[in-house]
């Protein structure tokens, strides 16, 4: 099973595509494709992405503090050094190409996170996998544990 979270949820479909021995995909929530989502926030701007004039207008979305604290480390995790070219950058996550080729069972959350405990999440994929006979449960079942990272396993 392959879970996404935040932006893992654009990136955990794109993965899903290469693999068809999983036995289910979650997501949450399910970013189908960054570009649209980005060109409904940025309005009429977005026509001007590609713009070079445009820029002061897109930079100046760093002078309010709630983008700046949004797009910062947005910017800096991508490799880019202003707001215009970070919008560019986001037209690459799309996975309109590879989703036909998703063929294990999937299911997106939106929020579940945040409502429900990852767990609920990670339990949703587990029944949706048993389903749709993907997943058969161990025979020696153990109960999870979530240690820090340094742990081994038994």
């Amino acid at each position: 099973m392959l879970v996404g979270r935040s932006f893992g949820g654009l990136l955990a479909p794109r993965g899903a595509a290469g693999a068809p021995q999983l036995a289910a995909l979650v997501v949450d929530p399910g970013q189908y494709d960054m570009s649209a989502g980005v060109a409904a926030r940025l309005g009429g701007l977005w026509e001007h992405v590609d713009d070079p004039t445009a820029k002061p207008r897109f930079d100046a979305l760093l002078e309010i503090p709630a983008l700046r604290t949004l797009l910062g480390p947005r910017m800096v995790t991508n490799g880019v050094a202003d707001p215009q070219t970070y919008f560019q950058d986001m037209r690459r996550y799309t996975s309109a190409k590879l989703a036909p080729s998703i063929t294990c069972p999937c299911r997106g959350r939106r929020g579940a996170l945040r409502r429900h405990g990852i767990h609920r999440v990670l339990d949703s994929g587990i029944r949706l996998a048993r389903h749709h006979g993907a997943l058969t449960p161990p025979s020696h079942p153990r109960a999870p544990t979530f240690g820090d990272r340094t742990s081994q396993p038994p």
